[in-house]
């Protein structure tokens, strides 16, 4: 399920999937959360997933102040 998140006067969106124990999905500078897109159809397999854009990044890019 993606969803959208308003942080600070930041639209965040974010993925949250599976079931069991958190794992939490952060990407570095230059990417987005589609950098985790293997890994987290790997994992929700076993655990409940989320994963987000960081802002300024993803969906978000155009809010950068």
């Amino acid at each position: 399920m993606k969803a959208y998140e308003e942080i600070n006067g930041a639209r965040l969106q974010y993925e949250m999937a599976g079931q069991g124990r958190a794992v939490v999905l952060v990407h570095g500078e230059m990417l987005d959360m589609r950098i985790w897109d293997a890994v987290f159809a790997a994992l929700t397999g076993r655990f409940r997933v989320l994963r987000y854009d960081r802002r300024g990044h993803g969906a978000d890019r155009k809010s950068v102040v």
